[in-house]
Parts: structure tokens; C-alpha cells; sequence
């Protein structure tokens, strides 16, 4: 089986003016091969706004002349990344995941690409507030570029194709979607390491994690085992090359993926965001929040499906 996702079509680009989003149009540079159509999306709310919705208060209230100036910014900066890029400004007191889901809508739009600073506490709530709810509306990978510093010099987008897709699974309905939206992304025939990991059932008793310690599930070896062998099947059917690489967790998850990413030069870095309750729902995943902070390349990231949206073809 190969990816049911659309593979043409234009990546839409978020655009605020900051070096973060401009380090994730270089990042998603890398994932496309040329032309690399592009759509820049920039938002902000209207001089004269009357109350915007809850969640949009993050978006600037600027003037029009001034938007066109960032809009402008945003579009080179995507041309010089490898863009064949066009810019849409929004002026709206929607919320950013609103503005955002129905500008990839209109633009039938490829993927949608994030970029994530490194920010207070209260900044990365709110964008994992965005991306979580851009997640929980569209059925598009979307794309974030890690604020980590790559190890070694980057290389030009068009050497990146040969680089190896490093693949988190943990069985989840998103972990599956994100396998699928990254092979429509990159192409069939890529490359790719599965990664599990999990604390052996044996060395479970007396583990105190904190803060430090491993967050990976509990699990016993032929139960591990059997979810790697499905997460292998999973990737070969949406068209990778697929291998397994399961790991005894010692430290958190997050460093294991960023590490091995590392190790590997992985080209991209999938990841599925779980259903949560509460004010789970407005965040993204700690595991996830963890490899963006620690690691500079991109990762993308699939949501459970929405009835209506993405049908499933597995």
C-alpha cells in the first residue's frame, strides 16, 4: 500500500517574520524536490479589530502597509530557501489554527510547515496550542523545524535526498498517519529506521524516573518485538524501505530520537500526536516538545484521523 495523500500541491509556509520561521522554510526546503511550489501565509489582526477569538490574541495587530512589508520578508525568505514562492496575507480575528486549516484548504495544500523558537514557557504553550489544534482540524502532515544547532554545516537542499527518514512508532493511529504523510513527502523507495522504545519488563521494578529518567513504556521483550515488526510492516506498505531498531530505553525518549537522528544524518523525523483530555488537548506531546527543542531538523506530525476528513486506506 502506498500513501493515499495527495503528493502535489503547494507547502504552506507560516510566517511571523522570525528566524525560527524562517529556519523551518530551510528545514521543509530540504524534505521537496524542486519546483517546491510554496504558498506564505501571514496573519494578523486588523488595526480596528473588534475581540478576536480566544487564541488568536498571539497574532500581531499591525497595519496593512506594514503586513505587506512582512509578507514580502516571508516570500524571499522562502525563495532563497528553494521555494517557488507566492505570499497571502490574512487579515482575520479567527484563531491562527482557524486561519491557517482554511488557508491550506483553499490552496489544497501539500503540508503545512511550522517553526519553533526557542521561547518562554508561556510561548511554547502557545505553540503547541496551534500546532495541536492545527493537528486536531487537518487531515496534512504538518511540519516543524527543531530550534537545536545541527552538529555539522547544513548542506544544500538538493543533496538532502538520500538522508534516511527516522520513524518513532508506538502503534498509534497518528504514528501510522505520520508514516503515510512523510512517504508522500518524500517519495516511495526512501529510506527509513523504525525506532521503539521501551523499558524491559524485567528492569522495570525499583525505576524512579523524575525528571531524567526514562518516560518509555513498560513492556516485555516479544511484545516489543511484534510492535516494531508492525511498524516496519506499516512504512513498507506506505513504500519505504523499512528496518526495525528497537532500543532499551535508559533516558528519556525525546534524547533517544534526537540522538539517533544525530547518529543516523536522518532527513526527517516522524511522530503521532495521541488524543488527549483536558488541557491535554492544547499541547503538544512532552516527547515531541522534547526532540523539537533538542534537535534542529525537521519532524513532522500526524494527529488520529477525523471522521469525514481522511479516510483511511489501510
Amino acid at each position: 500500500m502506498t500513501s493515499s495523500l495527495p503528493k502535489t500541491g503547494p507547502a504552506l509556509l507560516c510566517w511571523d517574520g522570525s528566524e525560527a520561521a524562517a529556519h523551518a522554510m530551510r528545514g521543509a526546503a530540504t524534505l521537496l524536490e524542486p519546483p517546491r511550489p510554496a504558498v506564505v501565509v501571514f496573519a494578523h489582526l486588523p488595526p480596528n479589530a473588534s475581540l478576536p477569538e480566544a487564541g488568536a490574541v498571539g497574532a500581531p495587530t499591525v497595519s496593512d502597509e506594514a503586513a505587506e512589508d512582512v509578507l514580502e520578508s516571508g516570500v524571499r525568505t522562502a525563495r532563497e530557501a528553494g521555494f517557488e514562492a507566492t505570499g497571502l496575507r490574512i487579515a482575520s480575528t479567527s484563531t491562527a489554527a482557524r486561519v491557517i486549516s482554511d488557508a491550506a484548504e483553499q490552496h489544497r495544500a501539500r503540508l503545512i510547515v511550522l517553526g519553533q523558537a526557542r521561547r518562554s514557557a508561556i510561548n511554547r504553550y502557545l505553540l503547541g496550542s496551534v500546532a495541536r489544534d492545527v493537528l486536531g482540524a487537518e487531515h496534512r502532515p504538518v511540519v516543524l523545524v527543531g530550534s537545536g544547532e545541527p552538529r555539522s554545516g547544513a548542506d544544500p537542499p538538493d543533496a538532502q535526498d538520500d538522508r534516511p527518514v527516522l520513524i518513532c512508532w508506538d502503534g498509534s493511529e497518528g504514528a501510522a498517519r505520520a508514516i503515510e504523510g512523510a512517504a508522500a513527502i518524500v517519495g516511495e523507495a526512501h529510506r527509513a529506521t523504525v525506532l521503539f522504545a521501551h523499558v524491559p519488563t524485567e528492569s522495570a521494578r525499583g525505576i524512579l524516573g523524575g525528571l531524567s529518567g526514562p518516560d518509555a513504556p513498560i513492556m516485555g521483550p516479544a511484545d516489543a518485538e511484534a510492535l516494531v515488526e508492525e511498524g516496519v510492516r506499516v512504512a513498507r506498505q506506505a513504500g519505504f524501505e523499512a528496518s526495525g531498531l528497537p532500543v532499551i530505553a535508559e533516558r528519556k525518549t525525546s534524547e533517544i530520537i534526537a540522538s539517533t537522528a544525530e547518529a543516523e544524518g536522518s532527513l526527517l523525523i516522524t511522530m503521532g500526536q495521541r488524543e488527549r483530555s483536558g488541557i491535554g488537548t492544547l499541547l503538544l506531546g512532552s516527547v515531541a516538545r522534547g526532540v523539537l527543542e533538542a534537535d534542529h531538523r525537521p519532524v513532522l506530525l500526524a494527529g488520529p484521523s477525523r471522521a469525514g476528513i481522511y479516510p483511511r486506506s489501510r
